[in-house]
C-alpha cells in the first residue's frame, strides 16, 4: 500500500492527475507487467517441455531401432574382419609362393651347377 501512495503521489505530480487515480493506475500497470512476465515464464516452460518432448520421442525412436543398428554395425565389423583376414591369408600364401619359388630357383641352380661327378663347382650362396 505504501508503493502505491508513494508512486500515486509521483505520477499524480508528474501528470497532474490525483493520487487516488494515479496511485490505482500504477497497481494496475504493475498487475499488467506481472501477467505479461507471468506468460513469458510459462512460455518458456512450454518451449522447455516441447523440446524435452522432442529429444524424448527421438530417443524412443532410437531405442525402437537401436537393436537393428547394433546388429548392422557387428554385421559390419564381421565383414571388415573377414575381409582383413582374407588378406592376411592371401598376403601368406603369395608369401610362400614367392619363397618357394625361391627355393626351385635355388635347387635348379645347384641341379646345374654340378659337374659331371656330381659336385657342385664354384657356387658360393
Amino acid at each position: 500500500m505504501w508503493f502505491s501512495v508513494v508512486g500515486g503521489k509521483w505520477l499524480a505530480e508528474k501528470n497532474k492527475i490525483k493520487a487516488s487515480v494515479a496511485g490505482t493506475g500504477l497497481w494496475k500497470w504493475l498487475a499488467v507487467k506481472s501477467q505479461k512476465n507471468k506468460i513469458k515464464a510459462l512460455q518458456k516452460a512450454i518451449d522447455k517441455l516441447n523440446k524435452a518432448d522432442k529429444e524424448l520421442k527421438l530417443a524412443n525412436q532410437y531405442e525402437k531401432h537401436a537393436p537393428a543398428i547394433l546388429e548392422r554395425k557387428k554385421l559390419y565389423e564381421l565383414v571388415v574382419l573377414e575381409k582383413a583376414k582374407k588378406k592376411e591369408i592371401d598376403a601368406l600364401h603369395n608369401g610362400d609362393f614367392i619363397t618357394h619359388i625361391c627355393l626351385l630357383c635355388v635347387v635348379l641352380l645347384l641341379l646345374q651347377s654340378r659337374d659331371s661327378h656330381g659336385q657342385v663347382s664354384g657356387l658360393s650362396l
